[in-house]
């Protein structure tokens, strides 16, 4: 969707006069030409855009792919009833306008994943603003932040509870400095067998829809075997082959209604026929789409389709917090399904290798998960959910508090003055913790410093201009990595040397001394392509324990020849202790808390009362 932007007005003189008074005219002018983007318009972004526009900050972008829920309008007050189901984004950017119509605001209602927010437009920014709701997103916007050199302010809150942080490069930790809690396991066979919760059916249902639409990602189910469940293996294995022989049907006429039978009729007779599993539960109850469906064989795929549309739920606001029935599910699931799965097909039409990934925000991939719940729910006789429940406990949601938003965005802007200002020692995290056993709600420390074994932070980064479509993968190596001599900066590359591997952003090897294969082939043509990452490891041959380990975020450039380039970034190269251990992280973290003004040190005095940031999932973000 394309962004909308607002012209910024003639402002009165005066208007900020006592912000003057308060943070002095000189950081009040610089403010005044400072780029932000802030990302999230949820909870804590309302507050945020709200304290932006009010504090001199004339230039801001928004960027949120989430729309507008009822049950946001209790804490996020730049929304009212007549914008449910709008875009967050460009809802907040009309409504702060209201605020101070004398700024420039553009919104985009997009993802932060998306192709167009890459290094280049990243750098294009003095200071950029977390309000996010998940992990995946706060590490993407941290790997940009800290290749383009832009100082990040990241916020979360839960309940009475919340955390900002600064994160600088080069001054501060950044946001994968410190180990992150891994999503609790939950064991396999309970998922798969014997559920008795809505969650198990939210996390089967979310499985289902990676095995369905092809995304690799982490298994959050533990399926190591052992003797009490190598039976469930095995027929899981069995299982899998099956569904893997389906898909290859996907776009068929009979698609939906076979995938349908197999996982709520075919997989669930077989686990009624384990006898061993009932001897102290309800046996599950298999689904039949003709029962359901209600036409005979003949007439099914003439009134199918009728049927599906007369039993979707209706549309509207209360769509979301009624439970649904089991045909509404039923017609939800076929539906959403199909959608899908068009959409896949599409994308493979161009990118063969295209998946499609869970967003709880993507409305079509939220109802494939409620209805596969719900479904899976009815089999095992688990009280059916409503969507709004199901979204919760998909995106690990904890509900927010408008109060806690409210402090976490000022806390912000104290800290966005402290960094536009340039004046990095008053920088502070704060944590926010009302009704525990704290004497005071917020908590101030300094800033850890860097990990020097983080895995994004402490590499060296550059920013690689290039013609992807013309420069081979030999002159990338000989003359950006290794070259060195020419006295130009533009042209001089990085200087490696001793023995250098190339990977790409997923970790697969494109070029090592033993493996050449692609030396002659354009870059384009072994996918490293405008916005990829590349990891570049130099090892030399004087130090066996260290090397070079360059982020390279490539920027394609069709204006260039075959052989010219322009490297933005670190010039000066730091060498690295080669890790030797997992547990680098969780070192460093313990060694730093050692120091009296550690904020890890302080923390530990106060453990109970602390969620980390990772934890924070807000309702509204």
């Amino acid at each position: 969707m394309a962004p909308e932007t607002s012209a910024t007005q003639p402002e009165p003189a005066g208007r900020y006069h006592d912000m003057g008074v308060a943070v002095g005219p000189e950081l009040l002018q610089t403010i005044s030409k400072s780029r932000v983007l802030m990302i999230g318009a949820g909870g804590i972004g309302c507050e945020l855009l709200k304290n932006l526009v009010m504090s001199g900050f004339h230039n801001i972008e928004i960027v949120d792919l989430d729309t507008i829920d009822l049950s946001n309008l209790n804490r996020q007050f730049l929304f009212q009833k007549q914008h449910i189901q709008k875009s967050k984004a460009h809802t907040a950017r009309e409504a702060a306008l209201r605020f101070n119509p004398h700024v420039n605001i553009t919104s985009h209602h997009a993802s932060i994943f998306d192709p167009q927010f890459d290094v280049m437009w990243f750098k294009g920014f003095d200071l950029v603003l977390n309000a996010l709701d998940n992990i995946e997103a706060r590490r993407r916007v941290n790997l940009m932040c800290v290749s383009a050199g832009v100082s990040l302010i990241e916020s979360g809150t839960a309940g009475f509870r919340g955390q900002t942080s600064v994160q600088i490069k080069g001054h501060s930790q950044c946001y994968d400095c410190r180990p992150h809690v891994a999503p609790k396991q939950i064991p396999f066979c309970t998922i798969r067998s014997t559920p008795s919760t809505p969650v198990h059916c939210v996390v089967w249902a979310k499985y289902l829809f990676s095995q369905v639409f092809g995304i690799d990602e982490d298994d959050i189910m533990d399926t190591t075997i052992s003797d009490d469940n190598k039976e469930e293996i095995e027929k899981l294995n069995k299982e899998t082959h099956e569904l893997k022989l389906l898909l290859k049907t996907m776009g068929s006429e009979d698609f939906e209604q076979k995938l349908f039978q197999k996982i709520f009729g075919t997989d669930i007779q077989r686990l009624v026929d384990m006898d061993s599993l009932w001897k102290t539960r309800t046996k599950p109850t298999p689904l039949d789409y003709e029962s359901i469906i209600g036409t005979t064989r003949q007439t099914r795929r003439r009134d199918s389709s009728q049927h599906l549309q007369a039993h979707l739920p209706k549309v509207g606001v209360a769509r979301d917090h009624q439970v649904w029935t089991l045909r509404e599910n039923f017609s939800v699931f076929l539906t959403s399904l199909h959608s899908l799965s068009a959409r896949l097909l599409q994308d493979r039409a161009d990118r063969p290798d295209s998946t499609l990934g869970f967003d709880k925000d993507d409305e079509e991939a939220m109802d494939f998960v409620t209805a596969a719940c719900n479904l899976r729910c009815h089999v095992f006789s688990i009280p059916i959910q409503s969507r709004f429940s199901c979204k919760q406990m998909a995106g690990n949601i904890i509900a927010a508090v408008a109060t806690t938003n409210a402090i976490a965005a000022g806390l912000m802007i104290i800290q966005a003055f402290n960094i536009i200002n340039k004046d990095f020692n008053k920088c502070i995290d704060t944590t926010i913790c009302y009704g525990g056993r704290l004497p005071r709600v917020l908590t101030a420390d300094k800033p850890d410093k860097p990990n020097p074994d983080c895995g994004v932070c402490a590499h060296n980064h550059i920013i690689l201009r290039v013609n992807t479509e013309k420069m081979i993968l030999r002159d990338l190596v000989q003359l950006v990595l290794l070259g060195g001599s020419d006295d130009s900066a533009d042209k001089s590359g990085l200087g490696l040397s001793g023995e250098l591997a190339l990977t790409s952003d997923t970790g697969a090897l494109i070029y090592d001394l033993d493996f050449t294969d692609n030396e002659d082939k354009a870059l384009e043509a072994v996918h490293i392509t405008h916005h990829k990452f590349l990891t570049a490891v130099a090892e030399p041959d004087d130090q066996p324990d260290m090397n070079y380990i360059v982020s390279i975020a490539v920027a394609h450039d069709g204006a260039l020849g075959a052989t010219d380039f322009h490297i933005e970034g670190d010039r000066v190269l730091r060498l690295q202790h080669k890790r030797t251990a997992a547990g680098s992280a969780e070192k460093h973290s313990l060694e730093n808390g050692a120091a009296d003004n550690s904020q890890d040190a302080k923390r530990a005095k106060i453990e109970s009362e602390i969620i980390s940031v990772d934890d924070f999932y807000t309702i509204d973000d």
